[in-house]
């Protein structure tokens, strides 16, 4: 058999993994730590001897998702399924692939289907085998290895039996505890961890900033003091984007001449970027990214070459709210509007997919640092929660002229739907699938009463669908938490709910509750663009600072004058009647001598 065409392939996964910019953190892999490499080896394209599609040893491969909990949960069997197998048979080789940064190669194989896939390659063999198995889910043994790849028998089996027994109990005991939910992390639990610490952590910073007195300073004002905002009110970014406020028109004026691509241009249509991106440049590179990645993977996902009707609908769904929610001025709106118009065509097989992407491509549009297809994914979900309160579904654009009149609106139950169904039907990670629409099926975290249409009177109401997602991540976040903490793997379970104390500690209400609408203004700063500044912690406290020692010098001022005008008042009143002012300074009726006096001795 030839080797030119698996060097051939080797290559090109290569070159489509530079293009796409795949991070080469520790993020990415879960078998790259240096317990994990020495017995299983982690795909990376640059390393071209040592990777599965060049090795002619009999090997298992393992494709995975590194932030998918099921995978996480899988690491620990993997690799004491690798550790015994070696003992037996030394000539077999372990490898895993990260599909994040490697979307394109777990594509090509159709095996792969669900995250994790564990396949088999025989000697010699480039067309992989589903690795046979004698246990259920994801449970292997050696022997279930040495039958797919035709080992034979070991020479001695010291392993088999009471060993391998004992493990296998042990981890489905772990997994029963993590079922039952025994020892589970609660994000209400933590909150309340936060909210200990805020009033000591307040007065503290009061204390180094001089405010006033700490313990004249009443904690339970605090909101009030520092003019935090409330879930029901507008934020300032909110305001500009809707038409007929006066920062919208303010906003307006401020425009006039400015060419609407200029923001666009910036982000995407530069040959180069800057060594070192802005924020906004980052959140658009990897929110676009997720986009075409995610569909590239899953709308053909185990079809043959098409997607089907149901599949087709949910794609038309996702382009309409991907338009009405992203950034107006994101020239990703050109590819969407070209998928949308052309989505027979795009739907026909993922060349013509290809084929329209390939004519929007940005230039060197690279994943930033750490983050992949699932982090970038969460980027672009949260983007479009932001964007559906900050355009009301879509009503402040036909208000203010951006797109045509009668053009389709979401409101936030709306918006969820779409997502439920993207998640079901496109969405290629089957573990993250399970739990999304189990909890959003069960009504979890108010899925079932998001407001509709007829419904929607409040920006509190508008602001539903963005808070709702934020509490479905930190969902996600501290379940991986849990399957981390039963998976051996460290993790800084505080860091899981976001945002945490030191990233916005106005979050946190004093009774150890969410302040929401300080939240959804930490989202908006985190993943929308053009956001009004905001004032920190620290220039609310020392404004305060500034407030009430300008207070009591009012007062200070004010009472010294009260005496001034008291006193200028007696004065008068006493000189009118011939009364001396000063008590006590009486004229002498005994002259007093000067001089020297004589003394008769």
């Amino acid at each position: 058999m030839s080797w030119a065409l698996p060097t051939i392939v080797a290559v090109l996964v290569c070159i489509i993994s530079i293009v796409n910019g795949a991070s080469q953190t520790s993020e990415l892999y879960l078998y790259d730590d240096e317990k994990s490499s020495s017995l299983v080896v982690e795909y990376k394209p640059e390393n071209q001897g040592s990777n599965f599609l060049t090795s002619r040893a009999p090997r298992v491969v393992v494709f995975y998702r590194p932030e998918c909990g099921g995978c996480i949960t899988f690491k620990k069997s993997y690799l004491e399924l690798a550790k015994k197998t070696k003992a037996l048979y030394p000539s077999v080789e372990f490898h895993a692939v990260s599909c994040d940064p490697n979307n394109v190669l777990c594509l090509s194989y159709k095996e792969v289907g669900a995250y994790p896939t564990v396949l088999a390659f025989g000697q010699g063999k480039r067309k992989p085998v589903p690795l046979k198995k004698s246990g259920l889910g994801l449970r292997y043994s050696p022997s279930d290895i040495a039958k797919t790849l035709y080992l034979g028998d070991p020479k001695s089996n010291p392993l088999e039996g009471s060993n391998l027994g004992s493990d296998m109990r042990v981890a489905r005991k772990e997994l029963e505890i993590h079922e039952k939910g025994d020892h589970r992390l609660d994000i209400e639990e933590m909150v309340a961890k936060f909210a200990e610490h805020k009033k000591k952590t307040l007065q503290e910073k009061m204390k180094r900033m001089n405010v006033v007195e700490a313990r004249a300073f009443d904690i339970a004002n605090t909101a009030s003091a520092l003019n935090f905002i409330k879930a029901q009110e507008s934020t300032q970014t909110m305001k500009v984007n809707t038409p007929g406020t006066d920062e919208f028109q303010i906003q307006k004026e401020r425009n006039k001449g400015k060419p609407f691509e200029k923001t666009a241009k910036l982000a995407s249509k530069r040959t180069v970027f800057r060594r070192k991106k802005s924020p906004e440049q980052v959140l658009y590179v990897d929110a676009s990214l997720a986009m075409v990645n995610g569909l590239l993977e899953g709308l053909f996902l185990g079809m043959d070459g098409r997607a089907d009707a149901k599949r087709k609908s949910v794609f038309i769904d996702w382009l309409d709210l991907l338009s009405m929610t992203l950034p107006p001025d994101w020239a990703i709106h050109a590819l969407i509007d070209d998928l949308r118009l052309n989505v027979d065509y795009v739907s026909e097989g993922i060349e013509n997919f290809i084929s329209t992407i390939e004519k929007h491509k940005a230039p060197k549009a690279t994943w930033s640092k750490g983050c992949g297809l699932t982090c970038g994914t969460w980027k672009l979900f949260h983007v479009i929660s932001i964007g559906l309160a900050e355009h009301r579904g879509g009503l402040n654009l036909i208000e203010a002229g951006a797109v045509p009149a009668g053009t389709r609106t979401f409101s936030p139950k709306q918006a969820a739907k779409v997502f439920r169904e993207y998640m079901a039907q496109i969405y290629s990670c089957a573990d993250c699938r399970k739990h999304f629409l189990m909890d959003y099926d069960q009504c979890m975290y108010n899925s079932c009463s998001l407001k509709d249409d007829d419904e929607l009177e409040t920006p509190e109401d508008w602001k539903e669908f963005a808070l709702w997602l934020w509490k479905v991540h930190n969902g996600v976040s501290l379940r991986l938490a849990n399957e981390r903490v039963l998976s051996d793997v460290p993790i800084a379970v505080m860091q899981s709910v976001w945002p945490h104390l030191e990233m916005c500690f106005q979050c946190f209400n004093d009774d150890g509750t969410w302040n929401e609408g300080e939240v959804f203004e930490q989202l908006e700063m985190s993943y929308w663009t053009g956001v009004v500044p905001r004032s920190s912690m620290e220039e609310k406290l020392l404004a305060y600072e500034k407030k009430a020692k300008a207070e009591s010098f009012n007062f200070s001022f004010c009472v010294a004058f009260l005496c001034t005008a008291l006193i200028w008042v007696i004065r008068k009143k006493k000189k009118k009647l011939g009364i001396p002012f000063l008590a006590g300074k009486v004229k002498r009726s005994v002259p007093v001598l000067t001089g020297k006096v004589k003394r008769n001795h």
